[in-house]
């Protein structure tokens, strides 16, 4: 189980850049229980290398940093290119990850690389990345909230 916050449509706010809090970030402030991992997934251009892309953030624990690393292994063993913090480490002020960390929430940032989120054009693909998302979510530590 857990909790999922999305948006449709245009945004007044851009969550992942603006630094001072807007809807986005307050809405999932409001509805992350606190034993809850966070995970910041986005979608980047074909054109990048990596398969999956884990940011870590600007202020990762050892724990999370520990679970940044088994997430990498078991998307390389499902096949995935993968890397760690490049291109994307997640590690300014205003992206989720970084906004989460700071709120006292364990967090990652995960990329997909739009040749693995598109059925149309590999269906083979896509579902096997939606099933590695699936089990980052359910190996994800529970007691999310940092001490």
């Amino acid at each position: 189980s857990g909790t999922a916050v999305t948006v449709i449509g245009r945004q007044l706010d851009d969550p992942n850049w603006d630094q001072a809090p807007g809807e986005f970030k307050n809405t999932v402030l409001r509805s992350a229980p606190a034993a809850e991992f966070a995970f910041d997934i986005h979608g980047m251009n074909r054109e990048r290398a990596p398969d999956i892309c884990i940011g870590t953030g600007a202020s990762a624990d050892a724990a999370t940093l520990a679970f940044a690393q088994q997430c990498a292994a078991l998307a390389r063993a499902s096949g995935f290119a993968v890397s760690v913090n490049h291109p994307f480490a997640a590690s300014r002020a205003g992206t989720m990850t970084s906004f989460a960390q700071a709120s006292g929430y364990r967090a990652l940032q995960i990329e997909v690389n739009a040749r693995s989120l598109d059925p149309g054009g590999d269906p083979v693909a896509a579902a096997a990345m939606l099933d590695l998302l699936r089990r980052l979510v359910v190996m994800a530590p529970r007691g999310g909230r940092r001490p």
